[in-house]
Protein backbone atom coordinates (compact mmCIF):
# COMPACT_ATOMS: atom_id res chain seq x y z
CA UNK A 1 0.00 0.00 0.00
CA UNK A 2 2.79 2.60 0.71
CA UNK A 3 4.08 2.45 -2.88
CA UNK A 4 0.55 2.36 -4.22
CA UNK A 5 0.09 6.21 -5.04
CA UNK A 6 -2.37 6.68 -7.52
CA UNK A 7 -1.94 10.88 -7.38
CA UNK A 8 0.15 13.23 -5.47
CA UNK A 9 -1.56 15.68 -3.43
CA UNK A 10 -1.27 19.51 -3.68
CA UNK A 11 -0.05 21.10 -0.65
CA UNK A 12 0.65 24.74 0.43
CA UNK A 13 3.63 24.99 2.97
CA UNK A 14 3.18 27.63 5.53
CA UNK A 15 6.34 28.78 6.98
CA UNK A 16 9.82 27.94 5.23
CA UNK A 17 12.41 29.59 7.69
CA UNK A 18 14.44 27.34 10.32
CA UNK A 19 12.43 23.98 10.72
CA UNK A 20 10.06 24.88 7.76
CA UNK A 21 13.20 24.73 5.76
CA UNK A 22 14.48 21.14 6.58
CA UNK A 23 10.76 20.16 5.86
CA UNK A 24 10.06 21.61 2.90
CA UNK A 25 12.86 19.53 1.69
CA UNK A 26 10.70 16.29 3.08
CA UNK A 27 7.92 17.65 1.10
CA UNK A 28 10.36 17.74 -2.12
CA UNK A 29 11.31 14.22 -1.78
CA UNK A 30 7.77 12.94 -0.66
CA UNK A 31 6.04 10.46 -2.68
CA UNK A 32 2.74 11.62 -1.77
CA UNK A 33 2.69 15.43 -2.07
CA UNK A 34 3.45 18.12 -4.08
CA UNK A 35 3.98 21.71 -3.01
CA UNK A 36 2.45 23.95 -4.89
CA UNK A 37 3.31 26.98 -3.02
CA UNK A 38 5.45 28.53 0.27
CA UNK A 39 3.85 31.19 2.48
CA UNK A 40 6.03 32.93 5.00
CA UNK A 41 6.20 36.47 6.39
CA UNK A 42 10.15 36.55 5.60
CA UNK A 43 10.48 37.26 1.73
CA UNK A 44 14.61 36.11 2.55
CA UNK A 45 13.22 32.72 3.38
CA UNK A 46 10.94 32.71 0.94
CA UNK A 47 13.59 32.93 -1.79
CA UNK A 48 15.89 30.95 -0.45
CA UNK A 49 13.52 28.10 -0.01
CA UNK A 50 12.08 28.76 -3.57
CA UNK A 51 15.97 28.52 -4.86
CA UNK A 52 16.43 25.46 -2.93
CA UNK A 53 13.94 23.51 -3.85
CA UNK A 54 12.88 25.02 -7.33
CA UNK A 55 9.31 26.55 -6.39
CA UNK A 56 8.55 29.88 -9.02
CA UNK A 57 8.51 33.14 -6.88
CA UNK A 58 5.08 33.50 -8.73
CA UNK A 59 4.28 31.06 -5.59
CA UNK A 60 5.50 31.97 -3.05
CA UNK A 61 3.46 34.43 -0.64
CA UNK A 62 4.11 36.74 2.64
CA UNK A 63 0.23 36.44 3.02
CA UNK A 64 -1.65 33.19 3.30
CA UNK A 65 -4.99 35.08 2.27
CA UNK A 66 -3.34 35.76 -0.86
CA UNK A 67 -1.91 32.36 -1.63
CA UNK A 68 -5.52 31.03 -0.48
CA UNK A 69 -7.15 32.70 -3.03
CA UNK A 70 -4.05 32.52 -5.88
CA UNK A 71 -3.35 28.66 -5.47
CA UNK A 72 -5.33 25.42 -6.21
CA UNK A 73 -4.65 23.13 -3.75
CA UNK A 74 -5.58 20.18 -1.15
CA UNK A 75 -4.22 20.64 2.27
CA UNK A 76 -1.69 22.78 3.65
CA UNK A 77 1.42 22.30 6.14
CA UNK A 78 1.88 25.00 9.35
CA UNK A 79 5.19 25.48 10.47
CA UNK A 80 5.01 28.63 12.45
CA UNK A 81 5.51 29.76 15.91
CA UNK A 82 2.96 27.91 18.03
CA UNK A 83 1.07 31.24 18.82
CA UNK A 84 0.32 31.74 15.17
CA UNK A 85 -1.63 28.14 14.89
CA UNK A 86 -4.85 29.10 15.98
CA UNK A 87 -5.65 32.13 12.85
CA UNK A 88 -4.04 29.65 10.23
CA UNK A 89 -5.20 26.62 10.92
CA UNK A 90 -8.97 28.13 11.70
CA UNK A 91 -8.62 30.26 8.27
CA UNK A 92 -7.61 27.02 6.21
CA UNK A 93 -10.34 24.77 7.31
CA UNK A 94 -12.89 27.06 6.65
CA UNK A 95 -11.36 27.85 3.23
CA UNK A 96 -11.98 23.54 2.93
CA UNK A 97 -8.20 22.21 3.48
CA UNK A 98 -7.01 19.45 5.59
CA UNK A 99 -4.28 20.62 7.99
CA UNK A 100 -1.16 19.37 8.96
CA UNK A 101 0.23 21.80 11.57
CA UNK A 102 3.28 21.43 13.65
CA UNK A 103 3.49 20.79 17.36
CA UNK A 104 2.49 21.97 19.94
CA UNK A 105 -0.73 22.26 18.01
CA UNK A 106 -1.62 25.68 20.51
CA UNK A 107 -0.64 27.38 23.64
CA UNK A 108 -3.82 27.18 24.53
CA UNK A 109 -6.28 24.09 25.60
CA UNK A 110 -9.50 26.16 24.67
CA UNK A 111 -8.33 27.35 20.92
CA UNK A 112 -7.14 23.82 20.80
CA UNK A 113 -10.14 22.54 21.52
CA UNK A 114 -11.92 24.73 19.23
CA UNK A 115 -9.88 23.53 16.31
CA UNK A 116 -10.38 20.26 16.80
CA UNK A 117 -14.04 21.61 16.59
CA UNK A 118 -13.80 23.26 14.16
CA UNK A 119 -11.91 20.08 12.08
CA UNK A 120 -15.07 18.73 12.24
CA UNK A 121 -17.45 21.00 11.67
CA UNK A 122 -15.78 21.23 8.39
CA UNK A 123 -15.14 17.33 7.64
CA UNK A 124 -11.35 18.04 7.43
CA UNK A 125 -8.24 16.58 8.36
CA UNK A 126 -6.76 17.96 11.11
CA UNK A 127 -3.58 16.34 12.14
CA UNK A 128 -0.86 17.43 14.67
CA UNK A 129 3.20 16.17 13.50
CA UNK A 130 3.87 14.70 16.67
CA UNK A 131 6.63 12.66 14.67
CA UNK A 132 8.87 11.22 17.68
CA UNK A 133 5.46 8.28 17.87
CA UNK A 134 6.28 7.71 13.98
CA UNK A 135 10.04 6.27 14.35
CA UNK A 136 11.23 2.49 14.22
CA UNK A 137 12.43 2.13 17.77
CA UNK A 138 9.29 3.31 19.63
CA UNK A 139 7.21 1.45 16.99
CA UNK A 140 9.06 -1.95 18.09
CA UNK A 141 8.41 -0.87 21.92
CA UNK A 142 5.08 -0.48 21.42
CA UNK A 143 5.06 -4.11 19.12
CA UNK A 144 6.90 -5.53 22.77
CA UNK A 145 4.05 -4.18 24.55
CA UNK A 146 1.25 -5.51 22.82
CA UNK A 147 3.39 -9.35 22.08
CA UNK A 148 2.32 -10.47 25.37
CA UNK A 149 5.26 -11.05 26.57
CA UNK A 150 5.94 -8.61 29.16
CA UNK A 151 2.51 -8.31 30.81
CA UNK A 152 1.34 -5.12 32.26
CA UNK A 153 3.42 -2.29 32.20
CA UNK A 154 3.51 -0.77 35.79
CA UNK A 155 6.41 1.67 35.79
CA UNK A 156 7.84 3.72 33.39
CA UNK A 157 11.14 6.01 33.63
CA UNK A 158 12.77 8.59 31.53
CA UNK A 159 15.62 10.35 31.10
CA UNK A 160 16.00 12.83 28.99
CA UNK A 161 19.94 15.00 28.38
CA UNK A 162 20.19 17.44 25.45
CA UNK A 163 21.94 20.82 24.91
CA UNK A 164 20.62 22.22 21.30
CA UNK A 165 21.49 26.12 20.85
CA UNK A 166 18.59 27.72 18.68
CA UNK A 167 20.16 31.10 19.29
CA UNK A 168 18.54 34.23 20.69
CA UNK A 169 16.33 34.67 17.50
CA UNK A 170 14.43 31.72 17.72
CA UNK A 171 10.78 31.61 19.65
CA UNK A 172 12.47 28.54 21.33
CA UNK A 173 14.83 30.65 23.39
CA UNK A 174 12.18 33.12 24.71
CA UNK A 175 9.53 30.61 25.65
CA UNK A 176 8.50 30.87 29.10
CA UNK A 177 8.63 26.44 29.30
CA UNK A 178 10.43 25.49 26.35
CA UNK A 179 11.52 22.44 27.86
CA UNK A 180 8.54 21.12 28.81
CA UNK A 181 6.46 22.98 25.54
CA UNK A 182 8.69 22.47 22.60
CA UNK A 183 10.47 19.02 23.64
CA UNK A 184 8.84 17.19 26.27
CA UNK A 185 5.68 17.05 24.48
CA UNK A 186 7.12 14.88 22.41
CA UNK A 187 7.96 12.12 25.09
CA UNK A 188 4.29 13.04 26.54
CA UNK A 189 2.71 11.99 23.28
CA UNK A 190 5.03 9.00 23.30
CA UNK A 191 4.00 8.03 26.56
CA UNK A 192 0.25 8.44 24.94
CA UNK A 193 0.99 5.75 22.37
CA UNK A 194 3.22 3.22 24.02
CA UNK A 195 0.90 2.92 26.95
CA UNK A 196 -1.98 2.97 24.98
CA UNK A 197 -4.01 5.60 27.91
CA UNK A 198 -4.15 8.80 29.14
CA UNK A 199 -2.58 10.32 31.76
CA UNK A 200 -4.88 11.23 35.04
CA UNK A 201 -2.96 13.90 37.09
CA UNK A 202 0.81 15.45 36.39
CA UNK A 203 3.24 16.60 39.16
CA UNK A 204 6.50 18.35 38.24
CA UNK A 205 8.98 21.31 38.93
CA UNK A 206 10.57 22.90 36.54
CA UNK A 207 14.23 25.06 36.84
CA UNK A 208 16.48 27.13 34.37
CA UNK A 209 20.71 26.81 35.65
CA UNK A 210 22.95 29.52 35.64
CA UNK A 211 24.67 28.40 32.59
CA UNK A 212 21.32 28.32 31.05
CA UNK A 213 20.95 29.90 27.17
CA UNK A 214 17.25 29.57 27.57
CA UNK A 215 15.28 32.43 28.98
CA UNK A 216 12.59 29.62 30.59
CA UNK A 217 12.88 27.03 32.09
CA UNK A 218 15.23 24.24 30.48
CA UNK A 219 15.20 21.03 33.07
CA UNK A 220 12.06 19.51 34.68
CA UNK A 221 11.16 16.20 36.84
CA UNK A 222 7.85 15.01 36.04
CA UNK A 223 6.15 12.37 38.12
CA UNK A 224 2.28 10.88 35.93
CA UNK A 225 -0.13 9.02 37.01
CA UNK A 226 -1.80 7.38 33.90
CA UNK A 227 -5.30 5.18 33.46
CA UNK A 228 -4.67 1.74 34.88
CA UNK A 229 -2.47 2.85 37.88
CA UNK A 230 0.66 3.54 35.69
CA UNK A 231 3.61 5.60 37.36
CA UNK A 232 5.58 7.20 34.99
CA UNK A 233 9.03 9.84 36.30
CA UNK A 234 10.15 12.18 33.86
CA UNK A 235 13.18 14.24 33.64
CA UNK A 236 14.32 15.99 31.13
CA UNK A 237 17.02 18.61 30.32
CA UNK A 238 18.13 20.76 27.28
CA UNK A 239 21.28 22.46 28.76
CA UNK A 240 22.66 19.08 29.93
CA UNK A 241 26.09 19.43 30.90
CA UNK A 242 28.51 16.22 29.74
CA UNK A 243 26.58 13.37 29.38
CA UNK A 244 23.83 13.54 26.19
CA UNK A 245 20.99 10.94 25.71
CA UNK A 246 19.78 10.71 22.00
CA UNK A 247 16.62 12.77 21.47
CA UNK A 248 13.93 10.13 22.24
CA UNK A 249 16.04 9.61 25.52
CA UNK A 250 16.67 6.62 27.33
CA UNK A 251 13.59 4.59 28.75
CA UNK A 252 12.70 1.67 31.39
CA UNK A 253 9.41 0.29 31.64
CA UNK A 254 8.80 -2.25 34.53
CA UNK A 255 5.91 -4.99 33.40
CA UNK A 256 4.46 -7.83 35.33
CA UNK A 257 6.81 -10.42 33.29
CA UNK A 258 9.58 -8.48 32.87
CA UNK A 259 11.07 -5.24 31.87
CA UNK A 260 12.10 -3.02 28.33
CA UNK A 261 15.05 -1.03 28.11
CA UNK A 262 15.08 1.71 25.11
CA UNK A 263 17.93 3.33 24.90
CA UNK A 264 20.51 4.91 21.88
CA UNK A 265 18.21 3.26 19.44
CA UNK A 266 18.05 0.00 20.75
CA UNK A 267 15.53 -2.22 22.26
CA UNK A 268 15.85 -4.83 24.68
CA UNK A 269 13.58 -6.82 26.98
CA UNK A 270 14.59 -8.89 29.80
CA UNK A 271 12.02 -11.24 30.99
CA UNK A 272 10.73 -12.01 34.63
CA UNK A 273 12.38 -15.56 34.32
CA UNK A 274 15.31 -15.56 32.01
CA UNK A 275 16.09 -19.24 31.50
CA UNK A 276 12.20 -20.17 30.92
CA UNK A 277 11.81 -17.51 28.14
CA UNK A 278 10.06 -18.22 25.18
CA UNK A 279 12.40 -16.79 22.48
CA UNK A 280 10.39 -14.84 19.59
CA UNK A 281 11.37 -14.30 16.22
CA UNK A 282 12.82 -10.84 15.54
CA UNK A 283 14.78 -11.38 18.64
CA UNK A 284 18.45 -12.87 19.63
CA UNK A 285 20.03 -13.60 23.12
CA UNK A 286 22.74 -11.61 24.35
CA UNK A 287 23.92 -11.98 27.84
CA UNK A 288 20.59 -13.20 29.29
CA UNK A 289 18.61 -10.74 27.80
CA UNK A 290 16.36 -10.82 24.80
CA UNK A 291 17.39 -8.11 22.13
CA UNK A 292 14.70 -6.95 19.68
CA UNK A 293 15.17 -6.09 16.08
CA UNK A 294 13.75 -2.88 15.10
CA UNK A 295 10.49 -3.05 13.20
CA UNK A 296 10.78 -2.20 9.14
CA UNK A 297 9.07 1.20 8.46
CA UNK A 298 9.65 2.10 4.83
CA UNK A 299 8.69 5.60 6.08
CA UNK A 300 9.59 7.22 9.73
CA UNK A 301 9.85 10.47 11.68
CA UNK A 302 8.18 13.65 10.15
CA UNK A 303 8.64 11.53 6.33
CA UNK A 304 5.50 9.57 8.20
CA UNK A 305 3.45 12.00 9.43
CA UNK A 306 3.29 13.09 5.89
CA UNK A 307 2.48 9.77 4.92
CA UNK A 308 0.12 9.24 7.44
CA UNK A 309 -1.54 12.60 6.69
CA UNK A 310 -1.58 11.30 2.92
CA UNK A 311 -3.53 8.11 4.22
CA UNK A 312 -5.79 9.86 6.40
CA UNK A 313 -7.50 11.70 4.01
CA UNK A 314 -7.65 9.55 0.78
CA UNK A 315 -9.21 6.73 2.94
CA UNK A 316 -10.88 9.35 5.05
CA UNK A 317 -10.30 8.44 8.72
CA UNK A 318 -8.72 10.58 11.48
CA UNK A 319 -5.06 10.70 11.74
CA UNK A 320 -3.28 9.14 14.36
CA UNK A 321 -2.40 12.09 15.83
CA UNK A 322 -5.83 14.08 15.26
CA UNK A 323 -6.03 17.20 16.80
CA UNK A 324 -8.84 16.09 19.08
CA UNK A 325 -6.43 12.98 20.00
CA UNK A 326 -4.00 15.74 20.59
CA UNK A 327 -5.67 17.36 23.23
CA UNK A 328 -4.49 14.57 25.89
CA UNK A 329 -0.86 15.36 25.01
CA UNK A 330 -1.60 18.91 25.12
CA UNK A 331 -3.62 18.75 28.50
CA UNK A 332 -0.73 16.73 30.10
CA UNK A 333 1.90 19.54 28.91
CA UNK A 334 -0.07 21.84 29.83
CA UNK A 335 -0.73 20.44 33.12
CA UNK A 336 3.09 19.84 33.87
CA UNK A 337 3.59 23.52 33.29
CA UNK A 338 0.38 24.53 35.74
CA UNK A 339 2.02 22.01 38.62
CA UNK A 340 5.77 24.08 37.66
CA UNK A 341 4.09 27.49 38.17
CA UNK A 342 1.23 27.07 41.58
CA UNK A 343 2.95 23.33 43.14
CA UNK A 344 0.83 20.22 44.13
CA UNK A 345 -0.81 17.79 41.87
CA UNK A 346 -2.95 18.91 38.50
CA UNK A 347 -5.67 16.88 37.33
CA UNK A 348 -6.25 16.47 33.60
CA UNK A 349 -10.13 16.49 33.56
CA UNK A 350 -9.24 20.21 35.15
CA UNK A 351 -7.10 21.12 32.06
CA UNK A 352 -9.82 19.64 29.78
CA UNK A 353 -12.54 21.52 31.77
CA UNK A 354 -11.20 25.00 30.97
CA UNK A 355 -12.61 24.49 27.55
Amino acid sequence: MLNDVKEKMRLLQVGVGGWGYSWASLVKQSPFWEAVGYVDISTESLNLAAQTYGMDTKRCFTDIQIALRELDFDAVLIVTPPETHYELVLKCLEEGKHVLVEKPLSNNIDKAVEMARKSEKCKKKLMVSQNYRFKRAVRTVKHVLESGLTGKPESLFVYFLKSPNFGVSNFRSRMENPLLMDMAIHHFDQMRYLLGCNPLRVWARSYNPSWSWFKGDAVADVIIEFEGDIQVSYHGSWVARGYETTWDGNWKIECALGGINWANNEVVFVPREIFNSVFNPGMFERDGKMVVELVPMEYEDRAYSLFEFYQAITLDRDPETSGKDNLYTLALTFGAIKSAQVGGWVYIDEIMAQK
